[in-house]
């Protein structure tokens, strides 16, 4: 029984960590590669994103997603390029 002076503790005589040193760097290459692998196991897709206009369609995509609303190109268009926001994508 635990009462406030009796008190009962797990003693850990060694501790081994689960995580290893690696014994050499990773190369930029390699540690994006492993990024996304470890990504794709919790279930995130990979796109293949190598071009400004594919990376703004896809956030067109996903805000459209998590609100539940579809932009018409208009509205997209006022949203994306509104002139009171620092970024200014090159095609507004």
């Amino acid at each position: 029984m635990n009462t406030p002076g009796n008190k009962k503790y797990n003693l850990v005589a060694e501790y081994v960590s689960t995580y290893r040193t690696a014994q050499t760097y990773q190369s930029e290459a390699e540690l994006e590669c492993a990024f996304i692998k470890q990504l794709k196991l919790q279930e995130y897709e990979y796109l293949p994103i190598t071009a400004e206009a594919d990376l703004v369609l896809n956030l067109r995509e996903q805000l459209e997603k998590l609100n539940n609303f579809t932009f018409s190109d208009k509205e997209w268009e006022a949203f994306f390029c509104q002139r009171d926001h620092q970024f200014q994508p090159e095609h507004c």
